[in-house]
């Protein structure tokens, strides 16, 4: 069976774009899409009556069935699956991700049913997803820039080397060039930068061969990484981070750098 990729669903404008994004991202791939919305409204614990929670699972599977026609608008013939969960919805989807290729999230979708606040399930998925996961911010709904560059967010302190294939990888996939920032807080001495140069090119050197044809830019800019991510996403396609687990392996995986490109992109990350 081919691993699809998962898309939470929530009825918001948010997650519709979500859908149609990871439409085309099925595409590209040539992987089935699952859509996946979870409440624990559905979950048979008393509160209405037999009658009602018919209503209510009627009604959802409306609201997944009008997902499902939108990403076959957008890719006939695409092979998408459709799955109400009772349960809570960061949960459902980091479960639901545990062999998908890709989780996508809609970042604020606020309007959905139960004026759900979007933000809050794509931030624990995004600090609990075994697999990349890729968030849609609100700020994004009014321009899509299907076709710019890929940016990826290197810090070769940490360098993480699955978000650095992955970048690599998608930007080739789309056949985009692939921008890769490193942002410092201003240069102490005009070293430090031909420092932070060759530090982020040895960060890249085991990946630019495997991709010869893939055009490359290496950026180091002397302003903090969020600021310099959150400043190149008005023009990119897609941003890239990468996270880190604790050593411990529990607790959150998400920095603050992270956190405010989250909340502040104009494009997918």
């Amino acid at each position: 069976m081919i691993n699809p990729i998962v898309v939470g669903v929530d009825g918001s404008s948010g997650s519709l774009w979500a859908v149609e994004w990871a439409a085309d991202e099925a595409k590209l791939r040539n992987v089935p899409l699952l859509l996946v919305h979870a409440t624990p409204m559905l979950i048979r614990a008393g509160m209405l009556s037999a009658a009602g929670y018919e209503r209510l699972e009627a009604d959802r599977q409306a609201m997944l069935d009008r997902a499902r026609a939108d990403a076959l608008r957008r890719v006939p013939g695409l092979a998408v699956e459709v799955r109400a969960v009772a349960a809570d919805p960061g949960a459902a989807l980091v479960a639901a991700g545990e062999h998908a290729q890709m989780l996508v999230v809609g970042a604020r979708g606020v309007g959905g049913f139960e004026g759900l606040l979007l933000g809050s399930v794509s931030l624990f998925a995004a600090s609990h997803a075994t697999c990349p996961i890729v968030t849609m911010p609100a700020s994004s709904l009014a321009r899509r820039l299907e076709h710019g560059n890929v940016v990826l967010g290197v810090d070769e302190r940490h360098s993480s080397s699955h978000a650095i294939g992955w970048a690599f990888e998608e930007a080739d996939r789309r056949s985009a060039e692939l921008v890769a920032m490193h942002g410092v807080n201003g240069f102490g001495a005009p070293w430090q930068e031909i420092g932070e140069q060759l530090e982020l090119a040895e960060a890249l050197a085991g990946w630019e061969p495997k991709y010869p044809g893939l055009d490359v830019t290496r950026r180091v800019v002397p302003v903090s990484p969020a600021r310099a991510l959150v400043e190149m996403s008005e023009r990119a396609a897609l941003i890239v981070l990468g996270a880190r687990r604790p050593s411990t392996g529990f607790g959150m995986a998400l920095g603050r750098v992270n956190h405010t490109v989250l909340n502040h992109a104009h494009c997918p990350t």
